[in-house]
């Protein structure tokens, strides 16, 4: 960091403090001065106060630690306009000589003014410099999210081309392999699997953080999304996914056609959860069951499952990044996604038991007005 950019150091609100009040004591107590015949102590007070505005102008600005370039400047005018109201408070005690009021009254004023002028002016030539990189860094990160989400829709496509084959080949190899064998085989299935929720999870993942850049703060932009159709839509994929898994599925009757706040990555927050409820499931028919029912403004799903469940203290680290459950070989990045994209579409998620064995993933969404 060069001196230009680094910040006021931090005694310069007590120098100039002192210097002001040795000024002040100077004017009063000088030998030279005659006392004023009429001390008005109302106005004396008066012009104390207005004297404490220059002097706070000046701790603050220290405090507010701006660069030497804006604080210079502010600091220096302050403390001249300090100068201009001290001598203003000793015209009110001693008589001050014509030349002397004229040059700590008059001229501190008006170069106080144009010292102030030009840290004004370097304020506005700084921050126009930093919005001026700020728009060309937004179009530069916006242009690699636009390149990255493209290579991310290409990879995910031919990946999933090339693991349905290697799935249809390992099916065609069930009937011609021994037990042994047949171990092996479904590893190789399992890996498959794995790697189809790996390319749809981190392509997900790209996309919501290229709505971060493009967002420019605002957050990942929201639309009404037609809750009982999303959940519809994932239970069908599970399924078909899975053969030996039991999902099903228990909505109100009065969520028909309800919309909550989120958008087409609502997908992913399902999927993910209804997959992890499934692939982590220890038992030979895994059976889930998802629930829907409506608390107001808010809409709660509830996926609950009969496998080995999540102990008390790792409730919370499902859902950090790189977190991974027992005896896990997927990525870590599934529930945090999961939890990422939920409270981005201001909802909540948490992690309870089911009865009598394995976990309830509880999604709250607000509903969309």
């Amino acid at each position: 960091m060069t001196d230009e950019s680094a910040s006021l150091p931090r005694g310069v609100a007590p120098v100039a403090v002192v210097a002001l009040v040795l000024l002040f004591v100077g004017l009063v107590e000088s030998f030279s001065f005659p006392r004023q015949a009429d001390v008005v102590p109302f106005r004396v007070g008066v012009e104390l106060l207005v004297t404490a505005l220059p002097v706070a102008g000046i701790v603050l600005i220290t405090r507010l630690a701006p660069d030497r370039r804006l604080g210079w400047p502010l600091v220096l005018g302050l403390f001249l306009f300090g100068v201009s109201t001290v001598t203003d408070v000793a015209d009110e005690l001693v008589v001050v000589p014509a030349a002397v009021s004229i040059v700590l009254e008059g001229v501190s004023i008006i170069v106080g003014t144009l010292v102030v002028l030009v840290g004004v002016y370097r304020w506005t030539h700084a921050r126009n410099e930093r919005e001026h990189l700020l728009e060309e860094r937004q179009r530069r990160v916006s242009a690699v999210n636009d390149q990255l989400e493209v290579l991310t829709r290409i990879m995910r496509h031919d990946i999933s081309n090339d693991m349905a084959v290697a799935r249809g080949w390992a099916s065609v190899l069930e009937d011609h392999v021994d037990e042994e064998g047949r171990d092996a085989l479904e590893r190789v299935t399992r890996a498959c699997e794995n790697v189809d929720e790996l390319t749809d999870t981190a392509y997900d993942l790209v996309r919501v953080l290229a709505e971060d850049a493009d967002g420019q703060g605002e957050g990942l932009r929201t639309e009404p999304v037609d809750v009982l159709d999303v959940l519809d839509e994932e239970v069908r994929k599970v399924r078909d996914r899975y053969d030996d898994a039991t999902v099903t599925v228990e909505y109100d009757a009065d969520l028909a056609g309800t919309d909550v706040v989120g958008n087409e990555l609502l997908h992913s927050v399902f999927a993910n959860v209804l997959s992890n409820a499934v692939s982590h499931n220890d038992g030979d028919e895994p059976r889930v069951t998802v629930t829907a029912e409506r608390e107001g403004l808010r809409l709660r799903v509830r996926i609950a499952d009969d496998g080995p469940g999540i102990p008390d203290d790792q409730k919370r680290q499902v859902f950090e990044k790189d977190a991974r459950g027992l005896d896990s070989d997927g990525t870590g990045i599934g529930l945090f996604l999961v939890r990422d994209l939920v409270t981005r579409f201001g909802g909540s998620v948490h992690a309870v038991d089911n009865e009598p064995r394995g976990t309830v993933f509880v999604i709250d969404l607000p509903v969309a007005i």
